[in-house]
């Protein structure tokens, strides 16, 4: 039977706990026999990069900032193509997002990209993050808390439209303590996916995670 590949997107703004999630997740799946394969928050690995430059990462020029990220994660894509199971920290949508909801323009052509690059999968879904009540800045999270939700906007609006083009299924997903709940919670989503006839653009309800399309 050829090996089906499966994309899960982690969508949420600044803080919301994608990282720890995408990571235990990761662990998750791999006890389960998978071969998981992380796209990691750009900003987290190129952030020093950037310091060195312009003194705090941040203070880089923002399109400047969101292309090489785009550009990371492209690349990050491709050294995951043998995983069964492909975790993006930070959506293939996030640096358009950022762009969006700063006013900055960018070409339309790029518009379709994440549509190009997640149609090559058998199957995606969408998870979002909550964005939580308590926000703590950090050497990646510069956003004040007004900020950080107003790019939690763009970035669900974003993950929506690019689920509905896919008929992929997207699950809203409460603010926790733990970032070891919400993984489990989206390992049992993925099972009871792949246990249903209609596979991936099955329904399913899961307590705890609403879907959403």
């Amino acid at each position: 039977m050829a090996r089906r590949r499966i994309a899960v997107v982690l969508e949420g703004g600044p803080g919301a706990g994608k990282t720890s999630t995408a990571r235990m997740l990761a662990e998750i799946l791999r006890r389960q026999g998978l071969r998981p394969c992380i796209v990691d928050d750009a900003a987290r690995t190129l952030s020093s990069i950037f310091t060195r430059l312009f003194g705090e990462w941040h203070n880089a020029p923002r399109m400047l900032i969101e292309y090489v990220f785009l550009g990371y994660q492209l690349c990050r894509l491709r050294a995951c193509s043998d995983a069964d199971v492909v975790i993006l920290d930070y959506s293939i949508e996030a640096p358009l997002a950022y762009m969006e909801a700063d006013g900055i323009d960018y070409p339309g052509e790029l518009d379709d990209i994440g549509f190009e690059v997640l149609r090559g999968f058998d199957e995606v879904y969408f998870f979002v993050l909550e964005q939580p009540c308590s926000y703590g800045l950090d050497e990646a999270r510069w956003e004040p808390p007004r900020r950080a939700a107003r790019y939690a906007r763009a970035l669900f609006r974003r993950a929506a439209v690019l689920a509905r083009r896919l008929d992929a299924p997207l699950y809203v997903l409460p603010e926790r303590s733990d970032a070891g709940e919400r993984a489990r919670l989206i390992a049992e989503i993925l099972a009871a996916h792949s246990r249903s006839p209609r596979g991936g653009a099955g329904g399913v309800g899961v307590e705890g995670g609403t879907k959403r399309g």
